[in-house]
């Protein structure tokens, strides 16, 4: 039998047993009954129903019902056993009708009880009390009793004396806690099939927890057998009399009982043990809800599985988080467990984990039913498997050089103490050499030299050519002044003065060797400066620091002279292709350096014939040219003109100017290999200087370092001069010839060099050779933490940079990599900046300087400067962030330590916003980091705090991913930064530019660090030295590093290991169970084996080392049931599509049908046109003559026709005026009017089920929100549409601007939404225009949805599904302002004012918090009146404060984001977003990291935005990989259908930019794209490519640069640097229509005139965004207060077109842009609000002007 208890024993001697298959005990009369045969009767009976039953049912199956719920809201509240000296009876306070609500006389608190808990099973001996609190006290926040605190019931208690409704009759104890949040799972009656029995369950309550509501654990039956005689239950015995008859016992009975218990989440004892819940973490994972049917359900499950397979019915949706939180480019991805906590899945929550949240679903795998009650969270390793590489190479690829002859010693490259100077400055000549060993010429250039190597020729003659291998290069400007300045332009320093032209704006930092009386030359030239403006000193203490004329009366300024100078011109900027000679001066002239440059071009280019013609005196020559009759002597021919290309300085390869180069592969963990135990083993070779001196033979020994050999010789190995010389032939500076008869040592660490005859004894001499270096070491970078930088007000005559007025700020050290936070004291005297700091207590633990810590209660998170009390912080994120507050606990995340906030003090004016800050990393060097304060930012009025973290360079040999270290949690390996170059090589790995420095070699120096900056963390710096100008870039001294330069075109070659992708499958097995199968890691990853015996339901890919849950791909499997109605439209799909294909076919036949005339000839025909008017794929969409519309769901041609959304307002307010105008509104719906009317009643029940057991609630408010959404579009942008068959070609014109209306009813396929429709498949392909196209098939469906909601950035077009229909969101990523509350002055109600929110059922009394998409919105919320708040005087901000009856009302505004200055103001993705009021000020939640339960009181709605307007991300203009994130935050939707091809552009086709060099041909044509130098490093260098143009603002003069002075070549007559530019997202009427700018053609009109040259694509290296929309190059002129003024030139206050200007800002970015000629010389530029004129025809104006 399937009992365990054995009756086969005395007295019942129950003997059955199923082998004897006895299946009657049958009878005999005249035969006595035995007691046996009667209890073998029951058994045989119980056998047939149990096999019968286990047939039927699994065990512990549901049989009836039992309702089971589970509450982590079980309160427990404990008493004091007396009160007024008598026990307390807690039976008085339970009634389960009518519950007793309990009042703290002090608090004002009121709760409900529902349960009890005696004394004696508490572990205090205290009563407890069950309760749930229904309303906060008396100040609207407390939510619990005070401890001691009386209490008052609503009924009469009595104990021994009775108390009365009101008056005290119990109290809180003062032991422990006064109340503690329990959980409890209930269950209701019902019956179970266990043991082959049917054994009913009693109604009981189980509770896991008093005081904790996060238990893992399993919940079932606890089965249990016993006897029961007479003796125990007096019922058994006769009553035949009608009572019991205690002389005439009955028989015994078995009695099956089951408890509910619980065991411990892990275990594995069943023993008597049925499994009906499993809890975990407070959130409930199974749940016995319905019967589990076993052999029938298995056959079912078998029929169901051959005849539809695997398929879903309410699908899954996942969500992918951080497991714990994690930093990542500078953003947090919020985890979903604290750090060390233990996962839903038993592991340790940790960095490398992802949690995986799966919503709910159902689906049917083998044919069983997995129904998944709530969401499950599962672990998902990230992909850190990783392979080694031996021996892998990378290419040492350096150009940038130039061919140099007449060499004249060797420069000082590398850093030898005592002996040479690293990088030493090479001076750039215009004259060749005269002297060996000595200038010629003016000097109008500087540069560094990194590697020199012989090319040709006699090695060691002067005649042979060397490659010089130049960084850094800077041409001069030279300005004639129209006198002598006062104070003296190097009066103070004696270089790096900043001069500022006062109209131009152009900049240039003084080179004072150079400069004196009226000559001034610059260095580092960014702009162009204008004759006879003034100029701006930054070391003048003058007024307005303005140049003044020395001796003149104080008030006459210097001006750019504007009478020519002698030969040169007033100001003059030279170009690389005029230098001629190099210079680098030694301690003598002997110990110079000095070399010519070879010229490139060659001299005699052709010759050009004329016919012979003679011309009387008085005959004009007119269009033709006519030379003299004469006889070239040289070519013989006559009339002839010789023509000569010039002869110029050209840079070699500046394209390969980058001193940081990629490994073979990416995302690389170490050089330190496992394989080598740790130790790297790369090698490759270097050129590195040596000094020596030879010995009396003539030898000359140079020792290389420790693993390191010389190279065999080859004559571009080794190059040697004399120093100082000795007793041989050869002279100081002479070149010495060397062959491999002189050289020995070769392959070894020590050289030597023999030549008596040229050296003798004692000659000092320079050595550049080629060395090979093994076992390379990282050079190491440090970390350091929240360093304090203070910049001084004022200081007249200071350094450049120095100053908080200066608008670049020197952070005194190079490789910055983040600033924290600037501080402004607003006040201009001594005071210094303050940081906020808090007082501390309760300590526990030692905090580290740097490390980020949480608030326990507000959840703020910021970094600290200091560890002990007071505790100075700076938060995470900025200005608006919430900070902490007193009393709550911090926790160090990097040390674990807490402690308790105090006192809190707030810190100066947060002014980080104003600026940007730049690292200091440039293409060959570790420039002084600074920070770079904003065009339209205001200037700081006092002195400046700037806390910021960095690395500081050590020993070792190169940078690499094992040199970056990490520091109190911060600068992990995720964390490593990127560089992007300023050169773009093409030739270098994809993504060109681009470099993340783990992935690297890295060989860039550093500069040393300026005066004032000190190597202790904790010290606050001052500086006051020059940071900017070349001569301050000095790569010796402290915080300064050198890098030996490998050998160029060299391989490095090194062992490595580099992380993996992965592929992941999620599986749904039969049984129920979620699980992972990984695919081996690899470079090209495979899926792995599909697991038997399930469903799978997505793959997901992991990137290697998976930085972010947003760089996970997933991949949904479709499998979609398909009921027989669906397969009816299936059927009538596929016979239209045969009716499509017969008509295709006819289509053919009439193509090819031939009509002949008379004479056999073919007739022509006119063609036809086939349309079934779904969407535009026939029509010629891009056509400007295009204007028709279709109706996609009655598939009819309309006349085009353009939808305004137009916004309606109620006139009536009350039902009565609403009945009489006819109509009735409920909710937000107007409707004719209507009655209520049953259409069927069901007045009879079969048994009552209890649908709140516990009389529990979570108080959840009802939220109306009023307008409930903001659907707003505007015609200048076409709105996103459905896009079916083919529909791209209209969707391209919409985009590109044309006015939408080609959709008929768009109105309804928009904003109403269409039947929602399923995805059969989907395939990309790339269409003749270069569009990515996605062609999708999809079909009808029907849709069930829960929960919804998507975020996302940066979007085309999202899809939600929801309530049967699916609604398109346009382009617009963000949600319009929505501000003012209230309606307005005249009663009316604001069209696009703020939002008004009413709730109800909200936990009385309570203070409320709003949270906008989990975002804390507060500040933007208003209460309706004084009834929802304690303020007297009501504002944005006030509390929101829950009426008695748990209403609240209020106006909640989204705020404008788009003003300048307002980083910190929230901005939301349109679509569907959740607006929350809840209880708890941290929107305290189930599922967050620490948090395992929700607020007392929340409730919450969707807002929905839907719109299509120009936001700042259509500003968003990238030339890189842009990516399209979709973040899914919904559970929802079951999706059905077939049949329909949609064609959706997901990316429309874009020309990449074009990076390219000077031609350096030394015309003034450059054969490249605009902005094209070949120059290396720093900010604001000046472009010398070839050319004397002298363009503006482009960062095209230096690889480095973020920003020079153009003076490559141009395009242009003139020189300039650029066409004139707007850029393509703005907007002009082409031929009637408003339409983007990169639609323009010549031949269009545009306004009123017509285009006569345009030029698309156009690179441009930064522009202007004026009044935030208006985006335009610096050169382009605006018609500014009734005249033409360069947009640079704008200052806000102007006005354009009466539109006042209210901000500018300067974009420094590489973007394409449209320049745009014009018949007449304007034209309108149409924004967002506003229309501006711009020029038409500068461009013109000046190549006639030139």
């Amino acid at each position: 039998m399937a009992q365990l208890t054995n009756l086969n024993v005395s007295p019942y001697y129950d003997d059955f047993d199923i082998k004897d298959n006895f299946n009657r005990v049958l009878f005999r009369p005249g035969f006595a009954v035995q007691a046996r045969e009667l209890t073998t009767l029951q058994s045989i009976l119980q056998d047939q129903i149990s096999i019968h039953g286990k047939h039927m049912f699994k065990e512990g199956s549901v049989v009836i019902p039992g309702q089971m719920s589970y509450t982590d809201s079980y309160w427990a509240v404990r008493l004091a056993p007396t009160f007024n000296g008598e026990n307390v009876n807690l039976e008085q306070f339970v009634n389960k009708t009518t519950p007793v609500i309990l009042t703290g006389s002090t608090s004002g608190v009121k709760a409900k009880v529902v349960n009890s808990k005696p004394a004696f099973q508490d572990k205090q001996g205290y009563p407890n009390l069950y309760v749930q609190f229904i309303g906060v006290g008396t100040d609207n926040k407390r939510k619990t009793f005070l401890k001691n605190e009386n209490i008052t019931a609503s009924t009469i208690i009595t104990h021994t004396t009775s108390y009365s409704v009101g008056v005290a009759c119990c109290q809180i104890s003062d032991k422990g806690f006064n109340s503690r949040r329990g959980s409890a799972v209930l269950l209701e009656e019902g019956v179970y099939f266990i043991r082959g029995q049917f054994v009913r369950c009693q109604e009981s309550t189980l509770v896991l927890s008093a005081n904790s509501n996060t238990e893992s654990k399993r919940i079932g039956f606890l089965i249990q057998e016993t006897l029961v005689t007479p003796e125990e239950d007096a019922t058994l015995t006769d009553n035949a009399t009608g009572s019991n008859n205690y002389a005439a016992k009955g028989a015994h009975r078995l009695k099956i009982s089951i408890k509910m218990v619980s065991r411990p989440y892990n275990s594995i004892i069943d023993s008597n043990f049925v499994e009906i819940m499993r809890i975990n973490n407070g959130v409930v994972g199974m749940m016995s809800r319905s019967s589990d049917y076993n052999i029938i359900g298995d056959a079912l499950a078998r029929r169901t599985y051959d005849e539809s397979g695997d398929y879903t019915v309410t699908p899954f949706q996942f969500e992918i988080r951080e497991s714990v939180d994690n930093d990542y480019k500078g953003k947090t991805n919020k985890g979903v467990y604290g750090s060390g906590a233990t996962t839903s899945q038993n592991s340790e929550a940790n960095e490398s984990l992802l949690s995986v949240q799966i919503s709910t679903g159902k689906a049917y795998v083998k044919g069983y039913e997995v129904a998944k009650i709530a969401p499950t969270s599962l672990d998902l390793s990230k992909s850190r498997d990783f392979n080694s590489i031996n021996a892998g190479i990378s290419t040492f690829e350096i150009g940038n050089f130039v061919n140099i002859t007449n060499q004249f010693g060797l420069p000082d490259i590398g850093n030898i103490i005592g002996e040479t100077i690293p990088y030493k400055t090479v001076g750039l000549y215009d004259s060749e050499n005269n002297t060996r060993g000595l200038p010629n010429g003016t000097q109008i250039g500087v540069a560094r030299a990194r590697s020199i190597e012989h090319l040709n020729g006699v090695h060691g003659d002067a005649s042979a050519v060397s490659r010089l291998y130049l960084f850094d290069i800077r041409p001069f400007t030279y300005i004639s002044l129209n006198g002598d300045p006062f104070p003296t332009l190097t009066a103070s320093h004696a270089n790096g003065v900043k001069i500022t032209g006062n109209d131009s704006g152009a900049t240039g930092f003084v080179w004072g060797d150079l400069t004196f009386g009226t000559q001034l030359v610059l260095t580092t030239v960014i702009g162009r400066f204008r004759i006879g403006e003034k100029l701006i000193a930054s070391d003048s203490n003058l007024t307005g620091k303005l140049i003044e004329v020395a001796g003149g009366d104080g008030s006459t300024d210097i001006l750019i002279d504007g009478t020519a100078a002698t030969g040169t011109g007033t100001i003059k900027t030279f170009a690389f292709k005029d230098f001629r000679s190099l210079y680098m001066s030694g301690s003598s002239n002997d110990q110079n350096f000095t070399a010519d440059i070879v010229l490139d071009g060659s001299k005699t280019a052709g010759l050009f014939s004329i016919d012979d013609a003679t011309l009387s005196d008085n005959e004009s020559a007119e269009n033709r040219v006519l030379l003299e009759t004469e006889t070239d002597t040289s070519s013989g021919v006559k009339n002839s003109m010789e023509l000569e290309t010039p002869i110029v300085a050209k840079l070699k390869s500046p394209e390969k100017n980058i001193a940081i180069f990629k490994l073979p592969k990416n995302t690389i963990k170490t050089l330190k290999t496992a394989i080598n135990s740790g130790v790297t083993d790369t090698q490759y070779t270097i050129r590195r200087n040596f000094i020596g001196a030879s010995n009396a033979s003539g030898v000359v020994t140079f020792s290389a370092g420790t693993n390191e050999t010389f190279v065999g010789f080859s004559t571009i190995d080794y190059q040697m001069s004399v120093i100082d010389a000795g007793g041989g032939n050869a002279s100081a500076g002479e070149l010495i010839s060397l062959d491999a008869s002189k050289v020995g040592g070769t392959g070894t660490g020590a050289l030597t060099i023999t030549d008596n005859t040229l050296l003798g004894s004692a000659a000092t001499v320079k050595l550049y050779a080629t060395v090979l270096r093994t076992s390379v070491t990282s050079k190491s970078k440090t970390t350091n933490l929240c360093k304090k930088l203070e910049v001084l007000s004022s200081n007249s005559d200071g350094a450049y940079g120095t100053r908080s007025t200066d608008v670049d700020i020197s952070l005194g050290r190079g490789d910055v990599y983040k600033v924290l936070a600037v501080f402004d004291t607003e006040v201009d005297d001594a005071t210094s900046a303050v940081i906020p700091q808090f007082t501390t207590s309760n300590s526990i633990g030692t905090f580290v300087r740097g490390e980020k810590i949480t608030g326990a209660s507000t959840g703020a998170i910021a970094r600290i400067l200091s560890t002990v009390s007071p505790i100075q912080y700076i938060l995470r994120d900025g200005i608006g962030s919430t900070d902490f507050i007193s009393g709550e606990k911090i926790t160090g995340t990097f040390s674990g330590a807490t402690a308790t906030v105090g006192t809190l003090t707030a810190g100066s004016k947060v002014v980080t916003s104003n600026f940007v800050l730049d690292t200091g990393q440039r293409d060959n060097f570790y420039d002084i980091a600074r920070i770079v304060r904003k065009k339209s930012a205001p200037v700081p009025r006092g002195r400046l705090l700037i806390v910021y973290d960095y690395f500081s360079h050590g020993t070792g040999d190169a940078f690499t991913v094992d040199s970056y270290t990490a520091s109190a949690g911060q600068m992990e390996y995720d964390n490593v930064p990127n560089y992007t170059a300023t050169k773009v090589d093409p030739d270098e790995p994809q993504p060109t530019g681009e470099f993340e420095l783990r992935d690297c070699f890295d060989f860039r120096p550093k500069v040393k660090d300026t005066i004032g900056t000190t190597a202790t963390v904790t010290s606050i710096d001052i500086i006051t030295g020059n940071s900017f100008d070349f001569n301050s870039r000095e790569f010796s001294g402290t915080g300064g590093s050198t890098v030996d330069t490998p050998k160029p075109a060299s391989s490095i070659q090194a062992d490595f290991e580099f992380y993996l992708p992965r592929f992941t499958n999620l599986y749904l097995t039969e049984t129920g169970s979620f699980k992972f199968i990984s695919g081996t890691s690899s470079e090209v990853p495979q899926q792995p084996k599909d697991l038997d015996a399930s469903l799978k339901l997505a793959t997901f890919f992991l990137p290697a080392y998976t930085f972010s849950p947003k760089d996970v791909n997933i991949t949904r499997y479709k499998t979609q049931r398909f009921t027989m109605r669906d397969i009816g439209k299936l059927h009538d799909r596929i016979e239209t599509v045969e009716n499509l294909t017969a008509l295709s076919l006819l289509e053919r036949s009439a193509e090819s049908f031939e009509i002949q005339d008379q004479n056999g000839l073919n007739r022509f025909k006119s063609g036809f046109v086939v349309d079934n008017f779904t969407g535009h794929k026939v029509g010629d969409a891009l056509n400007k003559d295009y204007r028709i519309a279709v109706d996609q769901l009655k598939q009819e041609l309309r006349p085009m026709a353009v939808f305004k959304h137009i916004s309606l307002a109620e006139n009536v307010t009350t039902n009565a005026e609403r009945s009489a105008a006819g109509y009735t509104k409920t909710g937000d719906l107007i409707t004719l009017p209507y009655q209520i009317v049953p259409v069927i009643i069901q007045d009879y029940a079969t048994r009552v089920e209890n649908l709140q057991p516990y009389l529990l609630s979570q108080w959840v408010g009802r939220i109306t929100l009023s307008p409930a959404g903001d659907n707003w579009y505007e015609t200048a942008v076409a709105p996103d549409v459905l896009v079916n068959d083919g529909n791209y070609d209209t969707l391209l014109a919409e985009k590109d601007g044309l006015t939408s209306g080609t959709y008929w009813n768009e109105y309804e396929v928009i904003w109403s939404g269409v039947d929602a429709t399923k995805v059969l498949s989907e395939n990309t392909f790339v269409d003749a225009s270069g569009n990515t196209i996605k062609r999708t098939i999809t079909s009808e469906n029907r849709t069930d949805s829960s929960r919804t909601g998507t975020s996302f950035n940066i979007v085309a077009a999202d899809i939600e599904t929801v309530q049967n229909k699916t609604i398109y969101h346009s382009y617009i990523p963000y949600c319009r302002p929505r501000t003012g509350v209230g309606p307005l002055p005249d009663g009316s109600e604001r069209v696009d004012g703020s939002i008004k929110f009413t709730g109800e059922g909200f936990l009385p009394n309570a203070r409320l918090y709003v949270f906008f998409n989990e975002v804390d919105m507060n500040r933007y919320a208003t209460p309706l009146s004084s009834a929802y708040t304690s303020d007297e005087t009501i504002i944005a901000g006030s509390p929101l404060i829950a009426s008695g009856a748990g209403k609240i009302e209020g106006y909640f505004e989204i705020p404008d984001y788009t003003a300048p200055g307002q980083k910190n103001v929230p901005k939301f993705a349109t679509g569907k977003i959740q607006f929350k009021l809840t209880t708890s000020d941290i929107n305290q939640r189930a599922g967050v990291a620490g948090q395992r339960s929700d607020a007392a009181s929340a409730g919450s709605t969707l807002y929905e935005a839907v719109g299509t307007i120009n936001t700042e991300e259509i500003t968003i203009v990238s030339t890189r990989n842009a990516e399209v994130v979709y973040d899914s935050v919904s559970s929802s939707t079951v999706v059905y259908g077939g049949g329909v091809q949609t064609d959706q552009i997901i990316a429309y086709a874009q020309v990449a930019p074009t990076y390219s060099s000077g031609d350096g041909d030394g015309d003034n044509t450059d054969n490249g794209p605009t902005g094209s130098g070949g120059f290396s490093d720093d900010q604001a260098a000046s472009d010398v490519g070839g050319g004397t143009g002298t363009g503006q603002s482009g960062n095209d003069g230096d690889s480095d640069d973020a920003g020079g002075s153009d003076t490559g070549d141009d395009t242009d007559d003139d020189g300039d640097n650029d066409d004139w530019c707007l850029l393509e997202d703005m907007k002009v009427i082409i031929n009637g229509v408003l339409s983007f700018v990169t639609n323009v053609k010549v031949g269009d009109m545009i306004g009123s005139t017509y285009v006569t040259e345009v030029q698309h694509k156009h690179m441009r290296s930064g522009y202007y965004i004026i009044n935030n929309e208006l985006k335009i190059t610096n050169d382009h002129p605006l018609l500014v207060n009734g005249e033409w003024r360069k947009t640079e030139d704008v200052i806000v206050g102007d006005y354009i077109n009466n539109i006042e200007v209210t901000s500018t800002e300067f974009i420094n970015s590489l973007v394409p842009t449209v320049s745009i000629v014009t018949q007449d010389d304007r034209y309108d530029v149409h924004c967002n609000n506003h229309t501006y004129t711009v020029h038409g025809q500068y461009k013109l104006k000046l190549k006639k002007a030139s």
